[in-house]
């Protein structure tokens, strides 16, 4: 849903959802930041999505993407790597770590 606006105060969030307006209570969701990507199949990624890139290769391991306060900027991680969202337009949202936490798995993250 796309966020209109958010009432901290009173507890709410104004969405837009298929083209009409609903007001919910910010305790029902969690809100996560745009990183301003899109994957492979033009599905937005946001903070705490968990995306894998996809190359001449094979699939790399599994990568969180988190806001990084230091670098001011969004980021991904996995074992012993952070570094930046890669550019390659083969990366894809594979799930998110609040849903499919099994996603997550140590060797990778």
């Amino acid at each position: 849903m796309d966020v209109m606006s958010i009432n901290w105060e009173q507890g709410i969030v104004v969405c837009i959802f298929e083209r009409k307006g609903v007001i919910l209570p910010i305790e029902d969701g969690d809100l996560l930041q745009y990183a301003d990507r899109k994957d492979n199949y033009k599905k937005e990624i946001y903070e705490g999505n968990i995306i894998v890139e996809h190359d001449h290769l094979g699939t790399k391991p599994p990568m969180e993407v988190y806001w990084d306060e230091k670098e001011c900027g969004f980021r991904c991680r996995h074992g012993v790597y952070n570094g930046l969202i890669p550019e390659s337009k083969n990366i894809e949202v594979i799930g998110n770590r609040y849903d499919n936490p099994e996603l997550l798995i140590s060797e990778f993250l």
